[in-house]
């Protein structure tokens, strides 16, 4: 593993020593654009979450319901990537042919091309988390242990989203030619997104929020306080920032505990 690691930083390595002045500029033009882009994301992310934070009772309760509606888009959204991505590094990447001829054993094979695939599935949206996450810690008044809990947290939810593309893509391959994939992973998106929709519009808390009795706004509180899908990830990793925010170290523990565990 250690051997297949240390190519693929050299290849790497090369390919930036070998740039030419062009590609250079292109490299550093897109940068530009990309940190341009970020900032104007957490831009935004921080306006959104201040002014929900000020709604009165239930603001931090809202805070906690987006943070959990945005690490499950993005555990999906990592899931599906890596379905498709693994199709590629599992199947059809070109080093197979040489890497299945080599000493190395099958499995380590496979645990190597199971990395390069979480990697290259999650690594565009955990950067696009970034700006969210650092204007939520803005808003609620977080230091550096609250960026250190969501850095260690976030790597095992990453693999596990990474995990369960790998998974559905061998089920895919095993039951389905290779050419009729493509439409299924079509179908499977659509299902997806029609899903989340569809939760999202479940919720609707405007409604709640312009309700004019106290009763009504009880009743959103307490389903804001209850979790939505207890056995994902994704709300896991919530339920631990969420714990972390309210002092309960202990809460924090069991969630993260859990989510490591899920990965190891």
């Amino acid at each position: 593993m250690i051997l297949l690691l240390k190519i693929q930083f050299l290849k790497l390595k090369n390919r930036i020593v070998r740039s030419t002045g062009p590609e250079r500029w292109k490299a550093a033009a897109f940068a530009a654009l990309g940190i341009l882009f970020f900032v104007f994301l957490h831009w935004g992310a921080l306006r959104f979450l201040r002014a929900v934070h000020g709604v009165e009772l239930a603001g931090p309760l809202l805070l906690v319901k987006i943070l959990s509606m945005a690490l499950l888009t993005a555990f999906f959204m990592i899931l599906f990537s890596a379905t498709i991505t693994s199709f590629t590094t599992l199947f059809f990447a070109r080093d197979l042919a040489l890497l299945v001829h080599t000493p190395l054993p099958h499995r380590t094979l496979f645990a190597f091309k199971s990395l390069e695939t979480a990697v290259f599935s999650s690594w565009m949206m955990v950067l696009a988390l970034l700006p969210f996450l650092a204007a939520y810690g803005r808003v609620t008044g977080q230091g550096a242990g609250f960026y250190l809990l969501l850095a260690v947290l976030g790597m095992p939810f990453a693999w596990l989203a990474s995990a369960g593309g790998i998974g559905l893509s061998l089920g895919l391959m095993r039951v389905f030619p290779a050419r009729r994939v493509r439409d299924i992973m079509l179908a499977v998106a659509m299902g997806i997104c029609t899903g989340l929709f569809l939760w999202v519009r479940w919720l609707a808390p405007a409604k709640f929020l312009r309700a004019d009795t106290m009763s009504a706004t009880l009743e959103y509180i307490a389903l804001l306080e209850a979790p939505s899908s207890p056995w994902l990830p994704s709300t896991w990793y919530a339920q631990a920032v969420a714990a972390f925010l309210n002092g309960s170290a202990r809460e924090a523990v069991f969630y993260g505990a859990a989510l490591v565990f899920a990965a190891a």
